[in-house]
């Protein structure tokens, strides 16, 4: 007959509680240790579980950028076809290679202007990696910055106010070199965008509430070397002065990267709706802090269980050379 709290093993009736009881100290830690691992890793996933949620489950329909073919997917290497004509902020004719004259590397952003959010948030990020040096290095001296208006309807008085707002906020003159909003028409925007690998597609909702972002897309900064290649990108709304600064440097030597640096945006952003809405996510500290706490824990279990082995490896043999 079966009893409850027994197993069967080669025709014999084991007691799984005596079983686990009898299990050595050593190995029940060990056991105890990888659970805590194992939630470390999944405390983390609780934030990113949650913004998954957000995505898969929008506001309105249920198609996030990925889906609808607005998401930024860097082509590494592309040159970017450096004859296209746009019209820069001052409301000159110029052409993309007007800005790649020599080794000074380019960051490129796409952005529009009367985006209610995300394109404001990089800005901010791209004028805060700016302003923070990146380690001594400085705009127009050591490389240029462009920012594109991916909407060809924007006009060039907005950007040129657009401009000198984040000039006069890094405490920059209005004639600041190297640092140039271009406006142009549809389709060397579609050029360009379509080079570098950056999707943005129209939300015709835009045309019933004004309110909702115009356009569906993601954000980021692509960097460029001076001929013009496509060397690193790196996606969020936040970048980090000693980030920039090293791909700056690699840039600036020729080099380039492999695939894209995805920083903030997936862990301190999350995602609202598929009209390229994202809030500050709640859950990314609880993560982020839990699993450091896990990890801090399992560390020190994990010496103390190994100074004890190394203890008891020490006593036997102490006590083999006394008995020798």
């Amino acid at each position: 007959m079966h009893r409850e709290g027994r197993g069967v093993s080669d025709g014999f009736a084991v007691d799984r509680s005596t079983a686990e009881s009898r299990l050595p100290m050593k190995n029940r830690l060990h056991i105890f240790i990888l659970s805590l691992m194992l939630t470390a890793l999944a405390v983390p996933a609780l934030g990113y579980e949650r913004q998954r949620k957000s995505e898969s489950d929008p506001i309105t329909s249920g198609s996030t950028a990925e889906q609808l073919g607005a998401e930024m997917k860097p082509k590494d290497g592309a040159v970017l076809p450096l004859d296209l004509e746009f019209t820069d902020h001052t409301g000159a004719k110029v052409r993309l290679k007007d800005y790649f004259t020599d080794r000074r590397p380019v960051v490129l952003t796409m952005v529009y202007h009367t985006c209610p959010q995300l394109c404001g948030m990089a800005q901010e990020g791209l004028m805060n990696g700016i302003k923070s040096g990146p380690l001594e290095l400085k705009v127009g001296k050591d490389y240029r910055v462009l920012v594109i208006s991916f909407d060809h309807e924007e006009e060039t008085s907005r950007a040129a106010l657009i401009r000198k707002n984040y000039l006069g906020r890094m405490g920059l003159p209005e004639n600041q070199e190297g640092f140039v909003y271009l406006t142009g028409t549809e389709q060397n925007i579609r050029n360009v965008a379509n080079t570098i690998g950056f999707g943005f597609k129209f939300n015709p909702a835009w045309k019933n509430d004004s309110s909702l972002d115009k356009y569906i897309h993601q954000a980021g900064i692509f960097i460029f070397n001076g001929d013009g290649k496509l060397a690193q990108a790196i996606g969020g709304v936040m970048f980090e002065e000693d980030l920039m600064h090293y791909q700056l440097l690699q840039a600036g030597e020729g080099k380039v990267g492999s695939g894209m640096l995805r920083l903030a945006l997936n862990c301190g952003l999350m995602y609202v709706d598929e009209f390229g809405n994202y809030r500050h996510n709640p859950w990314a500290w609880a993560g982020t802090i839990g699993g450091a706490v896990i990890l801090l824990c399992v560390g020190s279990m994990l010496a103390v269980l190994w100074r004890g082995e190394f203890r008891k490896k020490h006593e036997t043999s102490v006590e083999t050379q006394t008995s020798n």
